[in-house]
């Protein structure tokens, strides 16, 4: 995978799941919890940390920016 992504394999899936967690996020009305399990994430704390790392902002703050939460 490496070769084509220029990333290895494990960095690739998680790359994908929280990139498909944020496109729910803009387009759902679904909970931080249900977007975290429906992309694979038993651990919601855990994909708070990861979700962070990778955008730079909370999931909750990445989802009222697009839904107009407060």
């Amino acid at each position: 995978m490496a070769l084509h992504t220029g990333k290895p394999l494990h960095q690739y899936i998680i790359d994908y799941r929280l990139t498909r967690a944020a496109g729910m996020m803009r387009t759902s009305g679904k909970t931080i919890t249900e977007i975290a399990a429906s992309v694979g994430y038993r651990d919601v704390s855990y994909f708070s940390r990861a979700f962070k790392s990778r955008f730079g902002k909370s999931p909750i703050r990445y989802q009222s920016q697009f839904l107009g939460f407060k």
